[in-house]
């Protein structure tokens, strides 16, 4: 981390500090910090879409961060269904969100989640 504060200090170009954030996660996966950092950078080199999924995966990160210390609970699933909707991965969302529902947690959010999931699955 203060590796990468450094590298913004003496204005490192961003794509050397993608690199060395990219190489940040390979070593430490679970830490949500360094999908927040790419985020930031990727949407100053105007690559909203790749912010957006590394804002995801920052998300379900902490996600699976907080099943690890609180024990998995439904809300969980309904949260992973909707950062796999977010990101494209429309099987995923479907699994989780259906998860989600057979453990009593619904949400008009989930239900639209299923619907958008089947239609795209369909259309692929």
């Amino acid at each position: 981390i203060h590796i990468l504060k450094a590298m913004y200090e003496l204005k490192y170009p961003n794509e050397e500090i993608l690199q060395a954030i990219d190489e940040a996660i390979k070593c430490l996966p679970d830490l949500p910090l360094f999908y927040d950092q790419r985020g930031i950078i990727l949407e100053k080199m105007n690559r909203k879409q790749e912010a957006i999924i590394s804002y995801c995966q920052r998300d379900i990160v902490k996600i699976k961060n907080d099943i690890k210390i609180h024990g998995h609970q439904p809300y969980h699933d309904a949260d992973f269904a909707d950062n796999y909707s977010i990101i494209g991965d429309q099987e995923k969302a479907l699994q989780f969100a259906n998860a989600a529902i057979k453990k009593n947690y619904r949400t008009d959010k989930l239900y639209r989640i299923i619907i958008k999931a089947m239609y795209l699955l369909k259309m692929s």
